[in-house]
């Protein structure tokens, strides 16, 4: 049963949690950010009438911590007939601000000593992302990495050799939320070091050096082209719930960073947006490789979408000419 008896009313106590999205390409843990409220009710026994006891809004890591007030439960509710006790329940009440999707738990082990603290954990809700893209490549858009990686793969296969100056230039978007926490997202520092006059000239014999440690990614193909298209073909066969186990793409973005002379700590953030990154970057390699002349240009700031414009992303822009 999950009808309790009413607590004294002179008690308060505290309960915390963190929201996620359930798993898919956006990653298995990823949070719902700044975009929900919690809300505490305790229902009678009829369920028609409910009583609000605390609420909170989730923070940028999809936490919320909310004091719930056992005086808000009317003293005159009804006694159930059996026990001669007021019986409540306890529902929180979960809700995304922007889809307006709700997820509803009943608490039926609270334990209301005054000041108690009850962590619920993770929760894993049924929503989806509202916009869950990490990438656009010029009108295309991507929420996949492995899907991300394929495209990017099949326009290093079909590019010339030497792209001709002034031929159709790319222009690439990655997407990572929020840009309201401004977050420290180790490898969005390292495009910063892609503009011009700042890249190493041998950058890509040393990626392809320090991708070759990675057992996963090591190939023996001849020329650094072919040996990026293999490191695309095989990120494109790894997954999100893959890429969360092991320590690839810690060891990729850390192998950029030393190609960079750039040395990151704790090099990644969020494995799906982290991991598109790493395809673009694998990508502007390529294109090196194949072209000395090609120019960088990165662009860095916030972007929103039009049709949900309260919230904001962070936006790292590359656009590649010839």
């Amino acid at each position: 049963m999950s009808y309790k008896i009413a607590p004294p009313r002179n008690i308060t106590i505290d309960v915390t949690g963190k929201v996620v999205y359930q798993a898919g390409p956006w990653g298995s843990h990823r949070p719902v950010r700044n975009w929900g409220d919690a809300v505490l009710w305790a229902y009678d026994q009829t369920g028609r009438n409910k009583y609000l006891l605390g609420q909170d809004v989730f923070d940028g890591e999809g936490r919320f911590k909310l004091t719930a007030d056992a005086a808000h439960i009317p003293a005159n509710l009804p006694k159930d007939p059996v026990i001669q006790q007021q019986l409540v329940e306890f529902r929180l009440e979960l809700a995304e601000t922007y889809t307006k999707e709700e997820e509803i738990l009943i608490l039926d082990n609270l334990q209301w000593t005054q000041g108690r603290l009850h962590d619920l954990g993770q929760i894993r809700v049924k929503w989806k992302p509202a916009i869950p893209i990490l990438a656009t490549v010029n009108l295309s858009e991507f929420s996949d990495s492995q899907i991300l990686a394929r495209h990017l793969l099949m326009l290093i296969e079909t590019m010339p050799e030497n792209p001709t100056r002034g031929g159709t230039p790319y222009k690439i978007t990655l997407l990572a939320e929020p840009a309201d926490n401004n977050p420290d997202i180790p490898i969005r520092k390292l495009f910063e070091q892609l503009e011009p006059g700042k890249l190493p000239p041998d950058l890509v014999r040393r990626v392809c050096f320090e991708a070759n440690k990675i057992p996963i990614l090591h190939s023996t193909a001849g020329s650094p082209s072919e040996q990026i298209k293999h490191f695309l073909r095989q990120i494109s066969g790894l997954n999100i719930k893959k890429a969360e186990r092991t320590s690839t793409l810690d060891s990729l973005i850390t192998g950029f960073g030393n190609a960079l002379n750039k040395r990151l700590v704790d090099p990644v953030w969020e494995e799906a947006p982290d991991m598109a990154a790493v395809c673009v970057l694998l990508f502007m390699i390529a294109v090196m490789a194949k072209n000395g002349r090609v120019r960088f240009h990165i662009k860095t700031g916030t972007y929103n979408f039009p049709r949900m414009t309260m919230r904001n992303y962070q936006k790292t822009e590359v656009l590649i000419s010839f």
